[in-house]
């Protein structure tokens, strides 16, 4: 599916592009929606759940991780408290 959307949208504007520079503006314009027609769904449903996705979901589950361990010394630092209050 990658791969044709690739080949599709690279198509679309290289005509979109060949389209506007001789002159056929409305056939520029209609290409233009068209190559969009393919654009939106690659960068909305491919790339989020892709290879590229990781440059995104790898340093936030990093933070995460780092929170998370935060948290539980700070949880565990508590109870030690409470316990030598106590």
């Amino acid at each position: 599916m990658f791969l044709f959307l690739l080949l599709y949208v690279a198509v679309t504007g290289v005509l979109q592009s060949v389209l506007h520079r001789t002159g056929f503006e409305t056939a520029a314009n209609v290409m233009y929606v068209v190559h969009l027609m393919g654009v939106v769904p690659m960068l909305v449903l491919e790339v989020p759940f892709g290879k590229w996705a990781h440059l995104a979901y790898r340093p936030l589950a990093i933070y995460f991780s780092r929170v998370q361990v935060h948290a539980e010394e700070t949880a565990a630092a508590k109870a030690q408290k409470a316990a030598e209050a106590a």
